[in-house]
Formats: structure tokens, sequence, C-alpha cells
């Protein structure tokens, strides 16, 4: 979220379709919200969307060195 200079909301958990009805481990990341019309017009921009894609790839391939090639 530093990357993108938005806000950390930080994790959440919850009993969401989305990620219940799902037979594979899952993840649901929001990095902005179409509600707020600022973040709206972020999704407008390619470089936004390239700048988010390329930090939530990277986070991970972090997640997936740090704690799963290490088992």
């Amino acid at each position: 979220m530093e990357r993108l200079g938005r806000i950390d909301r930080g994790v959440k958990q919850g009993n969401l379709a989305v990620l219940r009805e799902t037979d594979m481990p899952s993840a649901l990341v929001e990095m902005v919200f179409i509600s707020n019309p600022e973040e709206e017009a972020l999704l407008k921009r390619d470089s936004f969307l390239d700048k988010g894609a390329k930090a939530l790839a990277e986070a991970i391939a972090d997640y997936m060195e740090e704690y799963v090639n290490d088992r």
C-alpha cells in the first residue's frame, strides 16, 4: 500500500462468499474502493493498475519465499 500511496487498512477476516465458496486457499485483496471517488479515478490510470499488479505480485513472491519454500 505504501508503494501506491494508499492507507494500509490491515488484514481482516470474514465469512465472505467469494472466499468461502472455493476449494483452494484464497485471499481477497482490495487496494482501493470504487465507492471512493478519488480511488475510483485511480482505477482509470494504467500506471496505477500496473504499479498495483507489480506490488501484489512481489508481495506474493515474498510470501512464497519466506513461508512456503522454507517448509
